[in-house]
């Protein structure tokens, strides 16, 4: 009858221990139950075999509250991927998702690109209102990107006023520039902050990635561009 607090996506699990534990094998499995009072739990789960004169195998279950631990570990990794303030993945996070589709792209997968946004202006901001208010503007910022977003897309803070989307499903040159287009959105429309309405615009600048590159080289060609941008105040170029 234990069987029936677990949750069912973890039978699975629940069916290959008992035939281990059977077979003579000590196993162990983190699997998630279901209290008929208690909200879903973490458990781990050991089982030990035991044979007896005259009886056929059997085994030991232990159950191990694990909850609290795992929130703590959870958060733990949050806050390693994460940025403080925004809430956004963080530049560690960004690294290794380009890691993850440039191994992907060698292997004919599918194109992506990345866009820098840097703030324009923002020093100014945080001189004419305040930090307190300079960080509300870049939470601000932070929220219009993640309602822009699609799905498949990040939307990463990497360091001060600096932005970077990685735009998953490129085919082409065409497809970034109309991808990045949406996020121009974002930084346009002036912010209400304290009563007051604090103007707001940021540089762009787009890069894809060729047989080369690397996470690091793919973020260089897209700040480049980011300052091309900035100097010239003009459409969003694309560097390969």
């Amino acid at each position: 009858g234990w069987v029936n607090v677990v949750n069912p996506a973890e039978h699975p699990v629940i069916n290959y221990a008992v035939r281990q534990v059977l077979s003579g094998s000590a196993t162990e499995h983190t699997i998630r139950i279901r209290p008929r009072i208690r909200p879903e739990r973490w458990v781990t789960l050991r089982l030990a075999p035991t044979i007896r004169p005259g009886r056929a195998a059997g085994f030991i279950g232990t159950a191990e509250d694990v909850t609290a631990r795992r929130a703590w570990e959870d958060q733990l990794t949050y806050q390693v991927s994460h940025d403080a303030l925004t809430g956004l993945a963080n530049r560690r996070c960004l690294i290794d998702t380009l890691r993850e589709l440039l191994h992907d792209h060698r292997g004919g997968g599918e194109g992506f690109a990345v866009l820098f946004c840097d703030l324009d202006g923002f020093k100014q901001i945080k001189d004419a209102y305040g930090h307190e208010a300079g960080d509300r503007v870049l939470i601000e910022v932070a929220s219009r990107l993640t309602r822009i977003a699609r799905t498949h897309d990040l939307a990463t803070r990497i360091a001060g006023d600096e932005f970077v989307v990685v735009l998953r499903h490129i085919v082409d040159d065409q497809a970034a520039a109309t991808a990045a287009e949406r996020y121009q959105v974002a930084f346009t429309q002036a912010l209400q902050v304290d009563g007051s309405e604090i103007p707001v615009s940021a540089s762009l600048g787009l890069a894809r990635p060729n047989v080369d590159s690397s996470p690091e080289s793919l973020l260089r060609a897209a700040d480049q561009q980011m300052y091309r941008a900035k100097a010239r105040r003009s459409s969003i170029p694309i560097v390969r």
